[in-house]
């Protein structure tokens, strides 16, 4: 947390706003669809799990103000990881059932996106097994592990893999997500274009908006990245603290703006 308790404060309540809201969508969502199909049930499970990302967010934004042990952090920055590493595929998935690519007979769409929609759950599949390989190498402090958790350090060019690989997981998913808006498959259903049509602008702004924050993020990890050639991790933290307070604020708020443009 940052030295501002007001810039503290408001951190939390953006995010519990965040929580409350993607939390009363999804169930809305559920409870009030006449069809219950597994692509509702699917949008349903992406914004509950938004809802948890924020639950974490908001519990270690508060940690920081009473103090929690780190064995409690491991598990909150467990919960919040997991749906930072599903959502993106989630909302491509979402927006290719929005955009009719599984529909028969198959449609152009569907050749257009098959080898992206591969491309993003081998990168998923990746990410989930090098995060709960991560965490197990954190929390076991077993000496016999310590040459796998050099592993952790392996870059590109300088840039530490596991930011590599994130940053072109996150934006193939939204940036394939805005393209299958753009190429909307005929619908089953006469009256589901005009439905396709009054949603669309929200629904290609939300992934534009998704596309910024993805941006954001990949800079501040490069800034980060460059940085700690010089410095270690924690020197940077602890010295641009309210910076990435700042930061996580603007990110929180536009996130907000996305759910209200979902909702």
């Amino acid at each position: 947390m940052s030295t501002n308790l007001y810039l503290n404060w408001a951190i939390i309540g953006v995010s519990l706003f965040n929580a409350i809201l993607l939390a009363w969508l999804g169930l809305t969502i559920l409870l009030n669809a006449e069809r219950r199909d597994w692509g509702v049930w699917l949008v349903t499970l992406g914004l509950l799990l938004g809802a948890a990302f924020f639950i974490s967010h908001t519990t270690i934004a508060v940690s920081g103000l009473f103090g929690f042990s780190w064995r409690s952090m491991l598990f909150w920055w467990t919960v919040g990881l997991v749906p930072v590493i599903l959502l993106p595929f989630a909302w491509y998935i979402i927006m290719l059932w929005y955009a009719g690519f599984w529909n028969r007979p198959r449609p152009p769409l569907y050749f257009r996106q098959r080898y992206w929609l591969l491309a993003a759950a081998v990168l998923l599949v990746l990410g989930l097994a090098g995060f709960f390989a991560g965490m197990v190498l954190l929390a076991v402090p077993a000496p016999q592990l310590n040459p796998l958790r050099s592993t952790i350090r392996w870059s590109v060019v300088g840039v530490p893999l596991l930011a590599v690989g994130y940053s072109a997981y996150v934006l193939l998913c939204i940036g394939a997500s805005v393209d299958a808006l753009r190429h909307l498959a005929q619908p089953q259903r006469v009256m589901g274009m005009i439905g396709r049509q009054r949603a669309r602008p929200y629904l290609m702004g939300a992934s534009l908006g998704l596309l910024l924050i993805s941006f954001s993020v990949v800079s501040v990890m490069l800034w980060v990245v460059q940085d700690a050639r010089r410095r270690t991790f924690i020197d940077i933290y602890f010295e641009s603290v309210n910076r990435f307070a700042l930061i996580d604020l603007i990110m929180a708020t536009l996130i907000s703006l996305v759910i209200l443009l979902v909702g």
